[in-house]
């Protein structure tokens, strides 16, 4: 069974990924083409950045919960 500890730790990762989650959905709904060159690739770097770090964090809570001994 999954302990306080573990459940706040749940709770403290979800919240986070949450808030990346509604940064990716905007910079996804961007026109980072359009962007002043300056700007552009270090945007377009921070979106695929934001890409990566989602599914680890995905990854991560999957794990918990399948490891986690809770009733389905």
């Amino acid at each position: 069974m999954i302990t306080k500890e573990q459940f706040n730790r749940l709770l403290f990762v979800t919240t986070v990924y949450s808030a990346f989650a509604q940064i990716y959905s905007t910079l996804d709904e961007s026109p980072l083409d359009e962007l002043p060159d300056e700007l552009k690739e270090d945007s377009i770097k921070l979106f695929r950045s934001f890409e990566d770090l989602l599914e680890r964090y995905n990854d991560y809570l999957q794990h918990a919960v399948e490891t986690s001994e809770l009733p389905d």
